[in-house]
């Protein structure tokens, strides 16, 4: 009696274990570029946005789970002002196949990195040209050349940036959506 008594949680712990859904195989949602070793991995949890075939809407939200034909897509929406009900929670089951397009993730170092660079530039540029302008208009002399160039390569550095990089992956013949078990990273 004694035995059962002391083992009894361990048996508690093992049924929960067991009964619970995340001890279900997972997968991840690998996109990859063909002849090339290049992966995106889209994880359970992560946010995702992309494009179906035959329809101009981007679709958003955060990936729920990835089964062999299907993402399952989770979208929170708030409803209302009231704290109760008010925040309801949809998910969207979209078919692997008819996804064309994959826009990659806005909160990476790079995407932030492009952006900061982008308006710092831009800014500064434009913020040379009316201190430049306005000191040729006091001094009633024609505006320097050299401040000219700098800050026309200082604005051409600034769209450089910005349209480097990856915009949007599009599934086709290139690159190709694969799932993956969870624990298995490449083949």
């Amino acid at each position: 009696m004694q035995c059962v008594r002391k083992w009894s949680p361990l048996y508690i712990l093992l049924s929960f274990i067991l009964l619970s859904p995340s001890t279900f195989a997972q997968h991840v949602l690998s996109l990859e570029k063909r002849k090339s070793f290049k992966r995106v991995y889209l994880l359970p949890g992560d946010f995702i946005r992309f494009q179906v075939q035959g329809d101009d809407a981007v679709y958003h939200g955060y990936i729920g789970a990835v089964t062999k034909k299907d993402l399952i897509i989770v979208k929170n929406i708030n409803l209302g002002d009231d704290e109760e009900d008010a925040l309801q929670v949809f998910k969207d089951y979209v078919p692997l196949e008819n996804i064309s397009i994959i826009y990659p993730s806005e909160n990476n170092y790079w995407q932030y990195f492009k952006k900061m660079f982008y308006s710092g530039t831009m800014a500064g540029g434009s913020a040379l040209v009316g201190i430049a302008t306005v000191n040729s208009i006091i001094d009633k002399q024609t505006p320097d050349l050299n401040s000219l160039i700098i800050v026309s390569s200082m604005m051409a550095a600034g769209l450089g940036i910005r349209y480097t990089g990856r915009n949007k992956y599009k599934i086709g013949k290139r690159w190709q959506l694969v799932v993956r078990p969870a624990f298995q990273k490449a083949s």
